[in-house]
């Protein structure tokens, strides 16, 4: 038989026995032993009403009987609503009322009580959510793209337009280079300017050996002939003089 510790408001602290505690009619009851016998040799029993922590003497004479005829269905046989007991409570120092009661109802009382016991309610765990497998999908060939559009592709001309102008950049260490001057060629290599013909080498002290030049026919001019024919005659000498270079260039 478990025990409970009461405080009173004395200062006083009593522990007596727990025989039952039940739910009744009005309210929860609680009974003890009060470790006495009456004058029939009966055990003595307090009785008292328990309000969460705190016991209280029932002063209402019909409640009183109420509690009395729950205790007489009890021991006859039927099965109340049992209610643990904390292991302290307060109390007024007049708390109870007495009752004494034959050692067979007695005994009754005391092994038929039954402490429940309070199962901690366990929190539901969710069940964890079924994923399903992404369906596979079968791989796809990429589409063939023309790598050189149109002019009329609006793709093409939108993605470079979005672009803006293209700037060239030229580099600051550089310097710029000119671009080179084609120099062109002659086509014709006869119809070009002669070469001037080459200075044989002498030695010191040796005279230059001349070409001797063709001999040219050197018109008599009397101091009669015109000015023009002087003028015509000058012109054809040169003109076979340079013939006459021409001609040993070429051999």
């Amino acid at each position: 038989m478990s025990k409970v510790k009461i405080s009173l408001v004395s200062g006083n602290i009593i522990e007596k026995p727990i025989v039952t505690c039940f739910k009744g009619n009005n309210a929860t009851y609680l009974i003890l032993d009060n470790e006495a016998n009456g004058q029939m040799g009966y055990p003595i029993i307090c009785i008292t009403r328990l309000n969460n922590n705190v016991v209280e003497k029932i002063s209402d004479e019909g409640e009183w009987n109420a509690v009395k005829e729950n205790l007489r269905t009890i021991i006859g046989g039927t099965t109340p609503v049992y209610v643990s007991v904390p292991e302290q409570l307060t109390a007024q120092d007049d708390f109870y009322k007495q009752l004494t009661l034959p050692v067979a109802s007695f005994d009754v009382l005391k092994n038929s009580y039954v402490v429940p016991v309070e199962t901690p309610v366990a929190p539901e765990t969710p069940a964890a959510p079924v994923v399903e497998p992404a369906p596979i999908e079968a791989p796809q060939a990429a589409p063939v793209t023309n790598s050189s559009p149109s002019l009329g592709d609006a793709t093409v001309l939108n993605t470079a337009s979005t672009l803006g102008p293209v700037q060239t950049t030229t580099s600051v260490g550089a310097p710029a280079m000119d671009a080179p001057v084609a120099i062109p060629l002659p086509t014709n290599p006869e119809v070009s300017s002669p070469m001037p013909e080459p200075v044989p080498v002498t030695t010191p002290g040796e005279a230059p050996n001349p070409t001797p030049l063709p001999a040219q026919e050197q018109p008599l001019v009397s101091p009669s002939d015109d000015i023009q024919v002087l003028k015509d005659s000058f012109m054809k000498s040169c003109e076979n003089m340079f013939d006459a270079l021409i001609k040993k260039f070429e051999k």
